[in-house]
């Protein structure tokens, strides 16, 4: 039988099966650019765009966020300031489409059913390409759509839905093979996510050494970036130098990640991955027999690779942080801006802020932990043995908590080692920063407990809902749209103190109180509800 044969039946059965899903995305997608489009082009005449953009581009902590400027136009700017957030979003389409088509039918059963059939080996894999293809290729139209109809060149609207998209399409081929090295869904997420990580932070290091020429309101980054397929898109200055030949690396890396992705399917069994499961202990460890240490057990190798990777963030941003004294060093007037606090140790701040804002991630996934192991049945066992539920949804919270705060701690403290004989940082200043965004993601947290307790079939969408509202409406995305004050004010992190503003105890204290109730609410009705099992 042929390799691909059905194909374009597991294709139309894709499409059918996850049709709304994906319109979400798309819809959502297109309205976030659109909505960004419209801020910009509302917001801004020329004399305040060249003032946004030095002051953006002349900044190394926000170059590291942005893409480097090309120059100035409003096309530009739209570039410059967006791409990474709608690249990182269409990532997270691409790697959540592949692993529904492919790993998580293998987790369910659907692939067995399916390779019952007239199949072939290759074709789920495929039918999976193809539909994410199809959807990443849409966004290059809706992006285009988009631009133009704020009066900008369509050829150049039309290579920045280019652009954006490649980044897409450079995923497809990592979850190709991501999903035949992983045995699970979340594992082959892990591997993606991780990739992108890796590949964002050589991009946002190049750009952070990068030098802006305030005459042609143009950054250079530095040639590193040219190692990450983010530096590849970014570099392409659309609206400006369209150095459109960059999409050959993207097309070559896609069509070798892909044939590798092939390659591996020869060598696992269908339900299974390259990486095999470890073999458990004949006897449990003493650690395991309580709550707390059967979550700690569950969500270390997680917990042990956000460890690595927040070292690795802070001592990278530690070393560096001589460039951000030299940078700023050539601003006048900042000491009167800055007065007492060290502008490097303003700029550190504000990178724990963002990089804390990261760990909600960890935050929410943790805390949900409770709520997949009543899906599956599994944690029927634990109470039948006498463990309370209350006692169970407590120690899982206090696991996430102690977790989230030792990452805090560790990136801190390898900020200020990383700074060792490169700059002098105050350790006080950072750690507040850490501390206080600490507080915001909490809350967050609560309100996930809250629903897991009141409405746990909802509590997934629920709790990325308040992650997206958090982090959308916060002080890191929230001044991309414009938006009033009101829906500003609705992110627990837009209440954060800053290291330039006096300790205003009032929102810790209200955030606070959303987190006693919230968790109260949520425990009482966790301790009441029958269990709800898919």
């Amino acid at each position: 039988m042929h390799r691909f044969k059905g194909t374009f039946l597991l294709v139309k059965s894709n499409l059918r099966r996850d049709g709304l899903r994906l319109a979400i995305w798309l819809g959502g997608l297109t309205i976030l650019s659109l909505a960004l489009m419209s801020a910009y082009a509302t917001m801004m005449d020329e004399e305040a765009l060249k003032e946004i953009i030095i002051m953006r581009a002349s900044n190394p902590a926000i170059r590291m966020l942005d893409s480097p400027s090309p120059g100035l136009s409003l096309g530009g700017f739209y570039t410059a300031r967006s791409s990474v957030l709608m690249t990182i979003l269409i990532i997270a389409m691409t790697i959540q489409t592949m692993n529904k088509h492919t790993r998580e039918n293998e987790e369910t059963g659907v692939s067995d059913l399916v390779s019952s059939t007239m199949v072939g080996r290759y074709a789920p894999l495929t039918a999976a390409i193809i539909v994410t293809l199809l959807a990443n290729i849409f966004m290059i139209f809706a992006t285009t759509f988009v631009l133009y109809a704020y009066d900008l060149d369509l050829l150049y609207s039309f290579y920045t839905g280019v652009s954006f998209s490649l980044m897409g399409i450079f995923m497809i081929g990592v979850m190709a093979i991501a999903v035949q090295i992983s045995q699970t869904t979340s594992g082959a997420s892990k591997i993606g996510w991780l990739t992108t990580l890796f590949f964002f932070t050589i991009s946002a290091l190049g750009n952070l050494l990068g030098d802006f020429n305030p005459e042609t309101f143009k950054v250079a980054s530095h040639n590193i970036t040219f190692l990450s397929p983010f530096g590849w898109y970014q570099q392409m200055a659309v609206f400006h130098e369209n150095n459109m030949y960059l999409i050959v690396p993207f097309l070559v890396s896609f069509v070798i990640l892909s044939c590798i992705g092939y390659k591996l399917i020869n060598k696992r069994d269908v339900g299974h991955g390259l990486i095999p499961d470890k073999s458990g202990r004949k006897d449990a460890h003493k650690n395991l027999l309580s709550p707390l240490g059967l979550w700690r057990n569950l969500g270390r190798k997680t917990f042990i690779l956000w460890l690595i990777i927040i070292g690795a963030f802070g001592l990278l941003f530690g070393y560096v942080s001589d460039e951000f004294e030299e940078g700023l060093a050539e601003i006048e007037g900042l000491e009167y801006i800055f007065g007492d606090i060290s502008s490097t140790d303003y700029f550190l701040a504000m990178i724990i802020s963002i990089v804390v804002i990261c760990l909600l991630f960890f935050y929410i996934n943790s805390l949900l932990r409770l709520r997949r192991e009543e899906v599956d049945g599994t944690i029927e066992n634990i109470l039948a043995s006498g463990v309370t539920r209350s006692k169970l949804m407590a120690m899982k919270i206090l696991d996430a908590t102690f977790d989230l705060f030792v990452l805090i701690i560790l990136l801190v403290v390898t900020i200020y080692i990383g700074a060792i004989g490169q700059a002098e940082v105050s350790f006080l200043t950072m750690l507040e920063a850490g501390v206080s965004n600490a507080f915001a993601i909490m809350t967050v947290g609560a309100l996930v407990v809250f629903a897991i307790g009141l409405i746990p079939k909802l509590a997934s969408a629920f709790a990325y809902l308040m992650m997206l509202i958090a982090i959308g409406l916060g002080p890191v995305f929230g001044p991309m749209f414009n938006i009033d004050e009101w829906f500003y004010n609705l992110s627990p992190f837009s209440h954060v103190r800053t290291p330039l503003e006096d300790f205003v105890i009032l929102p810790y204290l209200i955030m606070s109180v959303i987190i006693i109730i919230a968790v109260t609410i949520g425990f009482n009705y966790y301790k009441k509800r029958n269990l709800e099992l898919n």
